[in-house]
């Protein structure tokens, strides 16, 4: 469903505490089974194709961005959402920077397990194996950023990439 400008407020100051973990469903009636996390800003044609290459993603916004300072002001987040919101996208908000924190409140919020996470290939190395062995129900799939955006070979399935010549670059933490 679509939330006021005042609704998406009122999360965003209420999140500015970061002991508080919640999750904002900005879903618009569009029925998910798993989530892409980014920043999206802004919002591309990359990001759609991405989206659409998994039926039944939502895209995933943290108030809590790893490796990029705070958002400065509601409207510096808003704009971001705004996006979405123009489009009718399906997305989440939460409050978690770790994957591990996303599953869980994904899982708390609608009562399973999320089928499919999809993430980029810089996230995919620092997230580490762990949060994977942890999430068996999940399939994890990378996005390898290249200048094209063919269906030709730029998705990998989480664990199977490990096993590639790049698992000596990911953590097992």
């Amino acid at each position: 469903m679509l939330k006021s400008r005042s609704e998406i407020k009122e999360f965003f100051e209420w999140s500015q505490d970061p002991t508080k973990m919640n999750l904002l469903n900005l879903l618009a009636g569009h029925p998910a089974t798993g989530f892409y996390s980014g920043s999206f800003n802004p919002l591309h044609s990359a990001h759609l194709w991405i989206q659409r290459c998994v039926p039944g993603t939502a895209f995933e916004l943290s108030l809590v961005r790893v490796g990029k300072p705070p958002y400065s002001s509601f409207n510096e987040f808003y704009c971001i959402v705004d996006q979405f919101q123009q489009l009718n996208l399906p997305l989440i908000v939460t409050t978690a920077s770790k994957f591990s924190d996303k599953l869980a409140l994904w899982k708390n919020t609608f009562g399973y397990d999320a089928k499919h996470v999809l993430m980029g290939d810089d996230t995919a190395h620092r997230m580490g194996r762990k949060v994977i062995q942890n999430h068996p129900k999940t399939k994890f799939y990378i996005f390898h950023k290249t200048t094209s955006y063919s269906p030709n070979a730029i998705w990998t399935e989480i664990p199977e990439c490990f096993a590639h010549t790049r698992s000596s670059n990911i953590r097992n933490s």
